[in-house]
Parts: C-alpha cells; structure tokens; sequence
C-alpha cells in the first residue's frame, strides 16, 4: 500500500516537471516584422506580461516606416520612404503617439488649406515631361457639383460602409464592397468625384480604380480623408520613422533582432522554432516560440522566403493576396519649392508617379514609383531598372522646368546616378480582388488565426496605413490571442 502510494507520488512529480519544461511562458512569442504591426502587437502582449521576440531584415525599426536624413546624426530634415501624411480624425489611434512623442508637425501637401502647395502635371518620356502645365482647378460650378456628391459619399459612408471600419474584417463581406471601386461611384451615381478617387488610390500605391474593391478604397478613403484630397481638411507631415523607433525604445522590452534573415520556420513540432541569421552571425540561430505573428504581408513569395512550413489550406488562402511593388527614393534635385509634380495619366509603370523637395532648407527630392507586380511574385522590373527610370524623368522633368520658367528655374536641373542617396522597394499595400472576396477569403483567413499556434497580423486585416495596423494589432491581441 505504501510502496504504491510512494510510486504513485513519485510519478506525479516526475509528470509534473515534464509539464513545467514544456510551459510555453518558458517560450517568448516570436513576431516576424518590426513594422508598425509588429511593434504594436509586442506591446500589447508585454503588456499582459508575455514575453516577446521580434526579428526583422531592416537596419532598424520601423517597416515600411523608413527615411532619408540630411543628417543622419541630427536626424532633423527627413525624406519619407514610406507613410508621411495624417489627419486628426481618422488617425485617432496614431495622433496621441505623436504628441507624446514631440515630433515636429508641419503641413502636409495639398491644394486647399493645409498648405500653399502648386501642382504640376507632366507626362512620361522627354517631350511630355518638357510639357509640364499647371493642374487645373474647378470652377465654381464645378466646385457645387463637387460638394453635393462629398456630402451624399459622407452620408453613404456612415450609413453603409460604417459597419466594415472597425479593426478587422469578420466573417463575409456585403458584395456591394467586393466590387471594383468605380463600378460602386457610378451605382451610385457619382460623376464628379471618381476623379479625386482615382488620383488618392492611384498616387497613393493603392490600385486602380478600376480594379481595386471598394471595400480598401472606402476604408481608406474616409470622409476626412477625401475632403483632405479635395483640399478642404488639413493633413500633416510626421517622420514616422523617428515616431516608430521611439516607441521600440519606450513601449517594447523584448529583444529586436535587426538586420535579421530568418530562414526556416518548423512548426512540426510542439512548439514553432525560427531559424535566423543575425548581420555578424558566422552561423544560423535558433528559437523556441510559445507562438508565432507574422506581421507582414503574407503573399506566398515572402512566406516562401521566410522558410515557413505552408499547410495546404494555407498555401490556397495567401495565394490571393496581391501587393503592389512600390519604390521610394531621396535624390538631389534642387526642385522648386512648394511645388509637387505629378505624371498624368498616373500609371503604375515603375516610373515615377511623384516627384516633390518636402522641405525649402533642403536639396533633397523625393520620388516615389509603383509597378504591378506579378502576382504574389517579386516585381518584373528590378531595383537598378527602376533607379534608372527615375533618372531618365527627372532629368527630363529639369529640362522642361526651365523651358517653361516654371518656379523661377531658368536652366536644366540634372541629376546623375550619384545624386540617388537611398533607393527602397517594399511589398505594398496587401490584398485580394474581388472574386476572392466573394468567395469568403476574410472568413478563411480569420479561420487560420492560432492554428500551429500561429497568428497572421498586416495591411491586409483592414488596410494598408499606420491607423489601420495599430488598429488590427490591437485587435489580435485583444479579441483573437486572449
């Protein structure tokens, strides 16, 4: 009776260290991407005192959030890579970061009130570009047309499409938001405002508006948000980038793995294990997960290369979602200031849609390119094909801004491959078109969240925009993690 008794305790121990060994608080949570979703989503998870591990291939924090420095030093002139704009509204959840981080605002491009800023059109190739012209305005007539159909699109906004603004898209979407976004104006019997639709997703890397559903366009474009684009609602500048490592710094305690490769993920076991491979590492790491984020944009070409293990129904959900191959570059080109220069028609064709000097006390330019990359592929056009492609442009643009005077500019600006100071390329703006979305994409992928103890997190929960992941990431952890 006693030995029993005494065998019996012993393996109760004995079970009972093995459950203690495999406690996943032992394990960090590893989160993939140091973005603005990844960053959120370590916070949120510290906060309810789990531990977290954070790997990322860029230099620093920040994602797609990312910039050139006059001073690298000072950091105080910036040139954005990526997110830059922001209105008061809209940006509820990102405005009390900035201001609790001091950054320096200032008024954000636009032709109405927000700032004094020209517009200019060119087309592509050197006799458009040398044909630069002023953007034309409405007129008053034009301009009453207009603000009848702001107010009807705010109303319809609230009404109909207020129900899909919240952090994340659950379960099927209402078919009339699959649709493409200009089959959803003119069904509703808009004339005028397709055209400031067109230019906000277009100059924005956001689609075509003939093919991008207005469920991301409606998303995206808030009330606040259009009448920012028609230029009756201030917008403002901020260096995200500064704003995003700040916030490593004071809101997350886990580790960040920077300019970090990772190879392989196995979830074939109890646990997820990333393979990784630091900047100075002569050979790979490894680590042990409680739980996986990926917090990036999930198309199978970026999965593929972090090494993850697919599951079949993984593999058929992520290979409808898209992105669009999007290209930022800080160039000297002494342009005139306040002056944005914009390329009409706005094609994605990996030239140059905008180019535009943000600050007078700097000779920095910046220029951003849009492609339509292969579907869930790397772009057809490669990063030196893309540099040279600005080049040609903007020294045509130079010529044709002194041919016309425009800006006071009197001879040719041109630049040379030395002028290009930074060149990035992100995988922008993820989502699916809208045969996936009426085929349920949104139920399947929210039925994916924990299994093999992974969770997904990007633009792709709600859209592509600072809010929109702060948002989602907050989500995740709240209402789908706990």
């Amino acid at each position: 009776m006693f030995a029993f008794g005494f065998s019996f305790f012993i393996s109760l121990l004995l079970a009972l260290r093995v459950e203690s060994l495999t406690d996943p608080s032992q394990y960090p949570v590893c989160i993939i991407g140091a973005g603005p979703s990844g960053l959120t989503v370590a916070h949120e998870l510290e906060a309810r005192g789990n531990s977290t591990v954070i790997f990322d291939s860029n230099a620093e924090v920040g994602g797609k959030c990312q910039s050139y420095y006059d001073d690298p030093i000072a950091r105080t002139t910036y040139h954005a890579m990526g997110a830059l704009i922001f209105t008061n509204q809209t940006y509820n959840n990102t405005l009390p970061l900035i201001l609790e981080a001091g950054l320096p605002l200032s008024p954000a491009l636009s032709p109405g009130p927000s700032a004094n800023w020209n517009y200019w059109l060119y087309e592509a190739g050197a006799k458009g570009a040398q044909s630069v012209t002023k953007l034309p305005f409405p007129n008053t007539t034009e301009l009453f047309e207009i603000l009848v159909e702001v107010n009807y699109y705010e109303f319809l906004w609230n009404e109909l499409f207020a129900p899909y603004s919240g952090s994340r898209y659950e379960g099927d979407i209402c078919e009339e938001f699959t649709m493409p976004m200009k089959q959803w104006l003119f069904s509703k019997g808009f004339i005028k405002l397709p055209t400031f639709v067109e230019l906000g997703l277009v100059y924005e890397g956001y689609g075509n508006i003939a093919q991008t559903p207005a469920l991301y366009a409606l998303q995206f474009l808030t009330p606040e948000i259009l009448t920012y684009y028609l230029g009756t609602t201030p917008g403002y500048f901020v260096d995200f980038h500064k704003l995003w490592v700040w916030y490593a710094q004071n809101y997350v305690k886990g580790t960040i793995h920077s300019s970090t490769n990772v190879s392989k993920i196995d979830r074939s076991g109890e646990y997820p294990i990333v393979t990784y491979n630091g900047p100075r590492a002569s050979s790979s790491s490894m680590q042990t997960c409680s739980s996986l984020i990926m917090a990036f944009p999930p198309t199978t070409r970026a999965l593929k290369a972090a090494g993850l293990d697919f599951t079949d129904e993984e593999f058929d959900i992520f290979s409808n979602v898209g992105v669009t191959a999007y290209w930022a570059a800080a160039f000297k080109m002494d342009l005139p200031y306040p002056y944005a220069f914009l390329e009409t028609p706005a094609t994605p064709d990996f030239r140059p849609l905008a180019m535009l000097r943000y600050f007078n006390e700097s000779t920095i330019s910046t220029a951003y390119s849009f492609g339509l990359s292969l579907y869930n592929e790397t772009s057809a056009d490669s990063d030196e094909q893309v540099k040279q492609l600005l080049l040609s442009s903007a020294n045509d643009l130079g010529t044709g801004l002194a041919q016309n005077r425009v800006g006071g500019v009197d001879s040719p600006i041109t630049v040379s491959e030395a002028d290009v100071k930074l060149l990035t390329r992100q995988d922008h703006f993820p989502h699916v078109l809208t045969e996936a979305l009426q085929g349920g994409f949104y139920a399947k992928y929210n039925a994916l969240q924990g299994q093999k103890k992974t969770y997904w997190t990007s633009g792709l929960d709600r859209f592509e925009n600072i809010e929109s992941a702060i948002r989602a990431a907050k989500d995740l952890v709240e209402n789908v993690i706990f």
